[in-house]
Parts: structure tokens; sequence; C-alpha cells
């Protein structure tokens, strides 16, 4: 008996209305709830207004009802659609927040037993939106040096550069310089984008594999760019102080020279970790930041100056003098990926954004 109970159960659901006879044999025809929809799936498309799209199983509803729910909180119903409609745009919505969403069915004999799948969709960062802003070049290193701002400013590899995993475990989607003889250096297209800026910001992630000492008198020790005319001035430069894993920076000087236009930074980066490095020029200072907070700053007004044809304008290396050489390959010694250079200063906002992203 209750397996027949169980087979005409069946029947009904996949029916739109069922038959009964009363005591009197009089027949009538009663409607039945509807099949629930599926495949429920959603897309933000700004700040405050998400997409929803599903699946119609039904011939019979009324229409359907879009629930809604934040992280800890309870459903509610927030739009009841028409028959037939498979979408729904939820608007008016906080940027940057995670909703969740369910979908059921209803007719006059009531809802669908069962709802879609949930999904859970957030709102767009309103810095999503602008972080590419002022972009003149940008290398995520996927496979290639490619430079993917639109500038077309795509690196030129210099000996042996392989590709590897990236900060978040991306495969293939990091550049690895393992000592100062594997390099990149640009193309002249870029020298004159990344020139004549008196604000600007670079980005980049980086993992050192060793530590290098050069014991030279420069005080260089892994090195990551640089940009220079030499004898005349230094325009750019990221490393590491010699004899420690503490980042020095340096926006406009001589190089060697004074080290007041250097900024040190504080903290000591360990072997073998991904580290995000940010340094920025605003027009009063030199910012560096350390995985999105301040690890040092100079009171500096000047930015790269206007040099567009410098000598060397390498990645990966500190490529001049004896440096790059078989004997004294002052280099990286590790892996980078994120590569940015912009013609802004960044704000704390963004430089956040970016060491989470």
């Amino acid at each position: 008996m209750r397996k027949v109970f169980y087979y005409l159960f069946a029947i009904v659901l996949l029916q739109t209305t069922a038959c009964k006879k009363d005591t009197n044999g009089n027949t009538t025809t009663v409607t039945v709830v509807p099949i629930a929809p599926t495949t429920l799936t959603g897309q933000a498309v700004s700040t405050s207004k998400i997409n929803l799209a599903w699946t119609d199983n039904s011939t019979n509803e009324d229409g359907f009802k879009i629930e809604r729910k934040i992280a800890g909180g309870t459903y509610a119903v927030i739009a009841t659609t028409a028959a037939n409609i498979t979408n729904y745009t939820d608007s008016n919505l906080v940027a940057n927040k995670a909703y969740t969403y369910r979908v059921y069915a209803f007719n006059g004999a009531g809802s669908s037993l069962t709802y879609t799948n949930e999904v859970t969709i957030s709102t767009q960062d309103p810095i999503a939106q602008t972080i590419n802003n002022g972009l003149v070049a940008y290398y995520p290193f996927n496979g290639n040096a490619n430079d993917e701002s639109g500038n077309g400013n795509n690196l030129i590899t210099n000996g042996s550069i392989t590709y590897s995993n990236n900060h978040i475990g991306t495969s293939n989607s990091a550049c690895y310089f393992s000592n100062g003889n594997n390099y990149f250096t640009t193309p002249n297209s870029s020298w004159t984008l990344i020139n004549n800026l008196p604000k600007g910001t670079v980005s980049f992630w980086i993992k050192i594999d060793s530590q290098y000492t050069s014991n030279h008198y420069f005080g260089i020790g892994n090195s990551f760019m640089i940009k220079e005319e030499w004898g005349v001035g230094e325009d750019l430069f990221f490393g590491m102080q010699d004899g420690s894993t503490k980042v020095r920076m340096q926006i406009t000087g001589v190089f060697p020279g004074s080290q007041s236009t250097d900024v040190f930074g504080n903290t000591s980066l360990a072997i073998n970790t991904w580290n995000y490095i940010v340094g920025v020029w605003d027009g009063s200072y030199h910012t560096l930041y350390i995985n999105g907070i301040q690890d040092g700053r100079i009171s500096n007004p000047n930015g790269i100056p206007n040099r567009p044809n410098p000598a060397y304008f390498s990645i990966g290396t500190c490529a001049f003098g004896g440096n790059g050489s078989t004997s004294q390959p002052s280099g990286t010694y590790g892996s980078m990926s994120n590569l940015r250079f912009y013609n802004r200063a960044l704000n704390q906002a963004e430089i956040t954004y970016l060491a989470t992203h």
C-alpha cells in the first residue's frame, strides 16, 4: 500500500492539475503546487545591483518569489514576479557586500515544495571600477612578460626566465629570476610612459628564495628593478639593503650618492614568503608599503624626472657596472608577480585593495 501511495504522489507532482471524486461520484479538478525552479545564478553588475536568473520547470505557476538574506540573517521575500519570468535585478544594494538568494514558485494551491539552489553574490567594490585608472604598464606574468595595461609595453627577456605559482597559488602566473643574469629589460616605448611623473606608484608581489649579499659600496643586496642614466641620476630603484632583507626604494636621486633620497623599510622579509610591495610618491612624500601597511617614508617633493632615454631600465636585476655579470650577479633571486606602474599616487584604500586581491 505504501508503494502505491508514493507512486500516485509522484504522478500528481508531475501534473498541473489532479482530478478527484466526491462521495456522490462528482469529479472536480484540483490545481497542484508548481514544480520548483532550479539552476539559480547571479552576477554583480555594479556596486549596487545584482542580476539573478533561474530555470522555470513548471507550467502552472502564478509567479516566482525571490528571497534574500545577508550573513547571519534570515530569508525574507524581496520581490514577486509574474509567471514565466526567469530573471530579476536586485537594486539599491550596499557596495562590496555579500547577499544570498533563493527562489521558489507559487500558485493558488501553494508554493513549490523546494527552492532553487542558494547563490551568494557580492556587489562590486567601488575601488575595482577605478583601480586601473592611470595604469601605464601591468605585468601579471601569466606565462609571459606581456603588458596587459593596453599600452603594449611588452618586456624583453634576457637569459632564462621561468614561470611558477603566484602569491595565491595560480600556476604559471609569476616569473622566476634565478640570478642577476636572468632578467627583463623594458622596451623603449615604456621609457616615455614611466617618465616625467611628478606623482606615481609602483606595486608588485615578491618572494625571495635567498638573501643576496654584494659587499659592494652601492649597498645593494637583492635587486628588483632599476631605471637609471649612468653617472647622471637614478629615476627608480626597488631592492634590498645589502646584508638584510629590508626593502630599499629610491625615486629620483644619484646612484651611488647620498642615501637621503632612499626610503628604507623597517620590515625584514621572510625567505620563501610572498610579500606585497608598494612605493608611492605624491609630490610631498615618498612612501613604502609592505602588505598594505606603511613601512617607511621620507619627505621628498620630487618625482621621476624627464629622462626618456636612460642607459637601462631592467626588472629582476640591477644591470649596470659589475652587477648582472657572472662574477657579481646582483638580482632578485626569487619570484615576482602582478607588477604595476601608475602615473598617479594610489591612496591607502587602493593599496589595501590590491594587497587583498
